[in-house]
């Protein structure tokens, strides 16, 4: 990728430590949110996990100042033409068939709740299908709870800051996990697909401003 650096600033990834690990330096891809969603497809088919070295400005945990960015932050949501007290219940919801089952996970009094009862219930009253189709689930979740001006906000406060949903509980899917290095180890759908809503959030802001001021003339 000779000739497509851009500032220090940008995350480092580090070289392929073993033949279990596919590392990709393709965080300066993420300008468009075109070429983003590409990227993450393309890290979602093939399952790729990756090794991040974060700038010091990184958010790399979703709780305090940044909880909101957590699917267990308080943010009411529609969805599928559905309200849901959380984007962890809808996504929990998601795996269902409508019905008993479905309602209970939706009608959980917390998010980890209904992660719990999500979890126990799981078999064969799940819907086929949903571990192909889990990472646009959540995206479609992703843009449903940021759609709100005051959620829309706060994530695009985030700036260009590399979002890494670091945890201690061993989640490299949705997240990452912290090694003996410092760098972080993971596929981090959610933090891929909060960084894909914000870039889709900044460029509709864009042609709004575009639109108008051409309005105006």
């Amino acid at each position: 990728m000779a000739g497509c650096e851009k500032p220090s600033t940008r995350p480092t990834v580090g070289p392929l430590e073993s033949t279990s690990w596919l590392v990709l330096n393709l965080n300066w891809l993420r300008s468009t949110p075109k070429t983003f969603s590409l990227i993450s497809f393309a890290r979602v088919l093939c399952g790729f996990e990756m090794k991040i070295h974060a700038p010091a400005d990184a958010i790399v945990s979703f709780r305090d100042e940044h909880f909101f960015l957590s699917n267990m932050f308080p943010c009411p949501l529609v969805v599928w033409g559905e309200n849901f007290a959380t984007s962890e219940h809808a996504y929990q919801c998601a795996k269902f068939r409508a019905g008993e089952f479905r309602d209970r996970v939706k009608g959980a009094n917390t998010p980890k709740s209904a992660k719990w009862l999500a979890r126990r219930l799981g078999g064969q009253h799940r819907l086929d299908g949903h571990a192909e189709r889990r990472f646009d689930i959540m995206l479609e979740i992703i843009r449903a709870k940021f759609s709100s001006h005051e959620m829309a906000q706060r994530l695009l406060a985030t700036g260009d800051r590399l979002l890494i949903e670091g945890n201690t509980w061993g989640d490299r899917r949705w997240g990452c996990v912290q090694a003996k290095d410092g760098s972080w180890r993971g596929k981090n759908w959610l933090g891929e697909i909060l960084m894909q809503v914000r870039s889709e959030l900044r460029e509709a802001a864009q042609n709004r401003t575009y639109g108008s001021t051409h309005a105006a003339k």
